[in-house]
């Protein structure tokens, strides 16, 4: 079956690392978490910014970072910024209704 993408007026001439959440927002307040672990620790903490999570790329413990609320451009691009990421990738990611693409 076909599948056709509609583009709204407002994203037409806009650069293609623009942030733009595309999708239902489902809710109101971004929820950042973070699990860091090792072989013999484990720690599950909500933090408040981003800045509270760019020194754990730094340590020898294995992290994860969830953002539960893609919809806050401002924190997209604080986590861009602090984790020296490309801006096309998290534009992809704020597009929830876009197919995922191959590396």
């Amino acid at each position: 079956m076909a599948r056709f993408t509609t583009k709204h007026k407002q994203e037409i001439g806009l650069s293609p690392d623009e942030f733009i959440f595309r999708g239902e927002q489902k809710i109101a307040t971004v929820l950042l978490r973070i699990i860091d672990f090792d072989s013999e620790n484990q720690k599950e903490d909500s933090v408040k910014t981003v800045k509270d999570v760019i020194d754990y790329q730094y340590k020898d413990t294995v992290t994860w970072f969830n953002i539960d609320g893609l919809h806050n451009k401002s924190i997209m691009e604080e986590v861009s910024k602090g984790f020296n990421l490309d801006t096309l990738i998290l534009a992809d990611v704020m597009d929830t209704h876009a197919e995922t693409q191959g590396s």
